[in-house]
């Protein structure tokens, strides 16, 4: 054999290191140089077939088989002879040679990103907080924005979101999704991960209790792993058995009292138990959680000592970025955090504080800087990032007092901030130091539902409130909309408030909410729910419920569509049960395949070959395909609505006895209200559904139902379409008394459409004597009003207002 390194030919090397992908030829070249030194046959053994399909039938893992094929020939000896040349690798080694595709490659872990909510009322007065629910302040939902964009900015896009029953990390992971347009994605709130009970100390001020008790005393309660401050007692108006959003828990799980230790033994298993979970399944998982029980979950991570544990914090509104290997062992970069973390923050407070303060000074310099119709959700929050960036870069650069630095002090820790701020939380009352912070605000936000003036609804069986979404731009200009998700106007969200505040009044208690997968439905549902205090509520997001699939007139204009195709085909396209627009293209925009969200969603409709072919074939690996809608007419809306009403919600509806509020788009409604008011394929076509308004279903009188907001009357208020008395048609077997006796719709608590013959008559008969005596009204009319009248004298089967049939007689 010879000595000399062994020269393989440029061809060889060129095929054999283009389809590893990793390293240069020249170090190609070197490597194997060094490996197949006088041993020509191991080089002329690699470029067999078998190795070389070895090499290139599995992407992953390339480097490590190069290596194990090159030490399965490569085994050099001084002594080799030619005849040893020739010889055949031994049978044992030969076995690796061949590629088993049924062993299954190992999925490398998803990402962790961990995320302690924006500031609250409370950690700005300094008070302990525990699982009392004060809400964020303007601050931290800023802070909660800008973590977004820090997230967008790094491409991290979270698959599965954990969060707390606790209103001040629900709102923070709704700002979020929201910023990220991720709503879609699911989101389990899970009341392990709820923050430390301080027990007797929750709504106390830290800086006070600290006067009262001592420091080192009050540190040992805060800091300290294993001692737990004083019980809080069953009275407590703090107390969370009193709340529903825990009634699902056993009474002996809602803890009095809690030390770090107990946090982490209620949210280690959960993160065992699914956290991990899905991180082993690959996917990115966020945690959207408190103080204490982020620490606690850092601590299992990082196998961190109790000493060391003591020096970790966690600041409001900054991501902790955790990767991990094969076997879940977190990897430590460079940019880890403090102590033990193996976590990165994606950026500090010091930048934080300033880019948040330049922000506010932004916003109210460029008008729409944080509001803009006019671009996705995606590019505002990173076009609102690069212009923080630009503002602190210019201030850095006018900054020569401090070289260059910002000139802003950094994040407080909670003790710093409470000492700042006792002395504006001191208060004298009676001679005795107030050792309360105060929290006025945040108490009128946690009052309970119980409390409130109880309105009779006049339905006894579970809630059932349909709603359509508020108002979008798409809706303002006159465009179809169907699949594209579109955000609400201000007009819509103002809709979904004052929903949410008609439901308040009437002190309704939603259980459950389904909405579609659109985020205008979703964000409709959150604020009206923000306005009931139950953010807590489970949301279960489905594109059964989604709106219409417009096909190809998908954002155009209804007014261009009637002039181009004359208003019949215009009618028969956006009112007709069975018409169908024409099909958008699969390679559109505006087809659902193309979109993240439905590949992730839909599974439960059929393979497209087709579809999955070309889709493969453009990927290189294989892509499975569903058949997603490309047009519907409003009977294949149906199709996907109704049976998901009947057995998801309905059955849910009055087998578990639960409140629920179906938020949705308006032809899967009119699909719905088929089904629930018995209205025909016939005059289906006549309903309309006004936005942001909630519907109660009446199931004894198969009717719809509105709550009085003591405006008038909604039929001339809202736009119900020609026949409102589809929806509101059905005999009222009793009456409100105070309907009859006063004639005035606004009275009832709740108002019922199908009104009583008193309040018809009177208008009627006015109506008629009026047309009688009258020599310039017209013959018909006057007929008109008195088969009206009679009719509804004898028949009390169709009750309408007196002041729409007056109108309806009218325009006929």
């Amino acid at each position: 054999a010879s000595t000399t390194p062994t020269t393989l030919p440029a061809a060889t090397y060129e095929s054999l290191w283009s389809r590893r992908g990793s390293i240069s030829a020249s170090k190609a070249s070197n490597h194997l140089h060094g490996r197949l030194d006088g041993h020509r046959h191991h080089s002329e053994s690699l470029c067999r077939p078998t190795a070389m399909r070895k090499i290139t039938c599995d992407p992953q893992g390339r480097r490590e088989r190069l290596q194990r094929i090159m030490r399965t020939y490569s085994t050099p000896s001084s002594s080799s002879s030619s005849s040893q040349a020739t010889t055949s690798p031994s049978p044992q080694k030969s076995k690796r040679r061949f590629w088993r595709p049924w062993r299954r490659q190992q999925k490398k872990p998803g990402t962790l990103v961990l995320l302690r909510h924006g500031e609250s009322h409370w950690n700005l007065n300094n008070s302990f907080t525990g699982w009392a629910d004060p809400d964020l302040t303007a601050d931290g939902c800023a802070e909660v924005r800008r973590a977004a964009r820090l997230l967008l900015e790094r491409g991290y896009k979270p698959e599965v979101i954990y969060t707390s029953r606790l209103k001040r990390a629900i709102r923070s992971s709704f700002i979020l999704l929201k910023e990220m347009n991720l709503m879609y994605r699911p989101l389990f709130k899970e009341y392990e991960l709820n923050e430390r009970m301080y027990g007797a100390l929750t709504g106390m001020s830290k800086s006070q209790i600290a006067l009262t008790f001592g420091e080192e005393l009050v540190q040992q309660w805060r800091r300290s792993l294993d001692v737990r401050p004083p019980e809080l007692d069953e009275k407590h108006p703090y107390w969370p058995g009193n709340e529903r959003k825990y009634n699902d828990i056993p009474r002996s799980k809602i803890p009095k009292t809690e030390s770090l230790h107990d946090t982490m033994n209620r949210a280690v298993p959960l993160f065992k138990k699914k956290i991990e979970k899905d991180l082993r399944d690959g996917k990115d998982v966020l945690v959207v959680a408190h103080y204490n029980s982020l620490r606690g979950l850092v601590k299992h991570i990082d196998s961190i000592d109790t000493d060391e544990i003591r020096s970790v914090e966690i600041p409001t509104g900054i991501p902790l970025v955790y990767e991990f290997d094969v076997d879940m062992k977190p990897i430590r970069s460079n940019f880890s955090g403090q102590g033990g973390m193996s976590g990165s923050f994606l950026a500090t407070p010091e930048v934080t504080q300033a880019a948040l303060k330049r922000e506010r000074e932004l916003s109210q310099d460029v008008p729409g800087f944080t509001d803009s119709p006019l671009v996705t959700p995606v590019l505002r929050a990173i076009s609102s990032l690069q212009r923080e960036r630009e503002s602190l870069f210019k201030e850095r650069k006018h900054d020569a007092s401090d070289n260059g630095r910002i000139s802003i002090a950094s994040m407080l820790s909670d003790d710093q901030r409470g000492s700042k701020l006792s002395g504006e939380l001191d208060r004298i009352n009676g001679g005795r130091t107030n050792i309360f912070g105060d929290n006025s605000e945040a108490e009128g936000a946690s009052e309970s539902s119980m409390s409130k003036a109880v309105k009779d609804i006049g339905i006894d069986e579970p809630l059932l409130i349909i709603m359509r979404h508020g108002t979008t731009e798409f809706n303002k200009l006159g465009l179809f909309t169907g699949w594209q998700d579109v955000t609400l106007s201000a007009e819509g969200r103002e809709e979904a408030i004052n929903a949410g505040k008609l439901m308040a009044k009437y002190n309704v208690q939603i259980d459950e909410v389904h909405t579609s997968c659109l985020s205008r439905a979703i964000e409709t549902a959150w604020l009206a729910m923000g306005e009931l205090d139950a953010f807590w509520v489970p949301f279960k997001k489905t594109w059964r419920l989604n709106e219409r699939m417009y096909g190809g007139l998908t954002g155009l204009s209804k007014k261009l569509i009637s002039q181009m195709h004359g208003e019949e085909q215009f009618k028969k396209w956006r009112r007709g049960y069975d018409e169908r627009p024409p099909p958008v293209d699969s390679f559109s925009q505006h087809y659902p395949g193309n979109d993240q969200r439905y590949v992730e969603m839909v599974t439960d409709i059929p393979i497209s070959g087709w579809q999955t072919l070309i889709r493969s074939l453009e990927a290189g690996k294989l892509q499975i395909a569903r058949k997603m809608p490309r047009t519907e007419s409003l009977k294949d809306c149906m199709r996907r609505t109704i049976p998901y009403f009947r057995t998801d919600i309905m059955k849910n509806l009055y087998q578990t006895k639960k409140n629920t509020l179906v938020v949705s788009s308006e032809n899967a409604i009119r699909g719905l209200l088929m089904e629930l008011c018995d209205i025909s394929e016939k005059n289906i076509t006549s309903v309309e559904i006004p936005t942001g308004l909630p519907m109660l279903y009446d199931s004894k009188t198969r009717s719809i139902r509105l709550l009085d907001d003591g405006k008038g009357d909604p039929l001339l208020r809202y736009n119900f379409g020609s026949k409102p008395e589809l929806l509101f048609k059905s005999e009222m077997r009793e009456i409100d008394s105070r309907n009859q006796s006063t004639g005035n719709l606004g009275s009832s608590s709740l108002i019922s459409l199908p009104v009583s013959r008193q309040d018809l008559n009177p208008e009627l008969s006015s109506f008629s004597a009026y047309s009688s005596s009258s020599n310039s009204f017209p013959s018909t009319l006057s007929s008109l009003a008195s088969q009206l009248s009679s009719s509804l004298n004898n028949k009390m089967d169709r009750y309408v207002p007196a002041s729409k049939l007056v109108k309806t007689m009218l325009e006929r």
